[in-house]
């Protein structure tokens, strides 16, 4: 036993420096390998690699193989005017749909990467790449069909090396760029994504585009800066882009730090803010400022307040209220979090495993919001469930009730993780309760509320699904 033991030692030795010489050194015999193996194997080999040597090694084959399926898919589906329909299944009691992988997502294990909203009776579903499809809505059957688009025009194709396990900047693969939100307003249809300015620089623009048989987009909002992904820990994770109404004729817009801490409170660049844009002609102005990574937003006309969402650090996820809308009001990034700094090496790779001991300039990240004054979160998490988007689906004066989405893969380590959650919040007596939580076991990326249905729809890019709650009427 202890021989057959010892055999079993000296093989996975000679395994692991296998993949050491293979990886390390630029040989034939890596070329081979590469080309000859499955691609998440070589994605997770590449890894090891990276964590051994700590240096990237750029991008892989899997990559330009799905950027080139995408672009054979969309093409084929435009061209044939490709219409497909889904059938209604089960999933944790819930209903929805499982539709084909057709689309990469923003990670390896992520697919169909999208986000929706309702036009009239149907519903836009748009991939992060820039595929466009209103959807037949009805309870057993979805039938998409597709809206062709000058889209592509606007998303950033480049191969730009990164790091080992992400290719960060090709929106037709997969990528953290590509779309962020789309939200449509009458006939409108507006779209978030991350633009690029000079010189490797980038930040979350907007376009828009009436809706008819084929979208043609134009430029409506431009920010006022750029953030050079030259910068240590460049993260276009961190870009907001969230869009929803706003007082009169303005949208509200959510805009991310991209990990450039200190612009959160600048209040001369757009980063680290949610602003206001007038739809007429796309001047914008500061709503509130000290933000994160907002990526929910949602704003209710009848009581003049905003609801929203943000990623914390490792730790820190918070819901933030805002009702003192005619003001400018500071929400506290980088000065106050009650998360803690990501380590420098989770930095480098995209992870989010935390390093109490870190401190950065200007970023002290407080353990207290009011205490320095700012506004504190109405709701904060020491395990971060990554909170994605929050749709308001109750409105009183004294109270009300809203789902926020949450993405996350770990359920064991943030329980609330892949979930939907309804919240009730007390205004007189500040107070936030849980009503229900929904195991959807999916990264919730985007949601919609359907008022006449009183139906929450949500898109899973695990496996790659569109599905629905139906809400009790009280």
């Amino acid at each position: 036993m202890f021989k057959n033991r010892r055999i079993i030692r000296v093989l996975f030795s000679a395994l692991i420096s296998l993949i050491i010489l293979i990886f390390v050194f630029q040989s034939p015999l890596k070329v081979i390998v590469r080309d000859n193996i499955p691609e998440k194997v070589y994605l997770r080999l590449s890894w090891l690699k990276n964590i051994l040597t700590g240096k990237d090694f750029g991008f892989y084959k899997y990559e330009i193989k799905l950027k080139d399926q995408y672009k054979d898919i969309a093409s084929f589906i435009n061209n044939n005017d490709y219409v497909f329909s889904v059938n209604l299944s089960k999933k944790n009691n819930l209903n929805h749909f499982k539709l084909p992988p057709f689309f990469p997502g923003i990670g390896f294990d992520e697919v169909n990467t999208a986000y929706i909203d309702f036009y009239k009776q149907n519903l836009f579903y748009v991939t992060k790449n820039g595929m466009f499809f209103l959807i037949d809505l009805n309870d057993n059957e979805l039938n998409f069909n597709p809206v062709k688009s000058n889209i592509s025009s606007f998303l950033n194709e480049e191969f730009i090396e990164k790091n080992a396990s992400v290719n960060y900047f090709n929106s037709y693969t997969i990528s953290k760029f590509g779309i962020k939100d789309i939200f449509i307003d009458n006939d409108q249809i507006y779209v978030s994504y991350l633009s690029r300015g000079e010189d490797n620089s980038y930040n979350t623009s907007i376009v828009k585009s009436q809706i008819s048989d084929s979208l043609t987009f134009e430029n409506f909002f431009s920010p006022k800066n750029f953030i050079s992904s030259k910068i240590k820990e460049f993260s276009p994770v961190q870009s907001g882009g969230r869009i929803t109404s706003y007082k009169k004729d303005s949208l509200l817009f959510s805009m991310g730090d991209f990990r450039e801490r200190s612009s959160a409170q600048n209040l001369n660049l757009d980063n680290g803010k949610i602003i206001a844009i007038n739809k007429k002609d796309g001047k914008s102005r500061i709503v509130s400022y000290g933000h994160r990574n907002p990526q929910g937003l949602d704003y209710s006309k009848k009581y003049n307040y905003i609801l929203s969402s943000e990623h914390g650090p490792a730790g820190g996820d918070e819901i933030n209220f805002n009702n003192k809308t005619d003001e400018t009001q500071n929400f506290g990034w980088p000065i106050a979090s009650y998360g803690i700094h990501y380590s420098i090496e989770n930095a480098k790779t995209d992870a989010h495993g935390g390093d109490e001991s870190r401190i950065i300039k200007g970023a002290p990240i407080y353990k207290s919001h009011n205490d320095y004054g700012f506004v504190e979160p109405i709701k904060y998490f020491e395990k971060n469930p990554a909170v994605s988007e929050v749709k308001l689906i109750k409105e009183k004066k004294e109270s009300f009730e809203f789902f926020l989405s949450t993405l996350g893969n770990d359920q064991s380590e943030r329980p609330l993780a892949k979930h939907l959650i309804h919240y009730r919040y007390d205004l007189i007596e500040d107070s936030l309760e849980m009503i229900r939580k929904y195991n959807v076991g999916e990264r919730i990326r985007d949601i919609s509320f359907n008022s006449n249905l009183n139906r929450i729809y949500y898109v899973g890019e695990s496996t790659g699904v569109l599905g629905y709650i139906n809400l009790k009427s009280n």
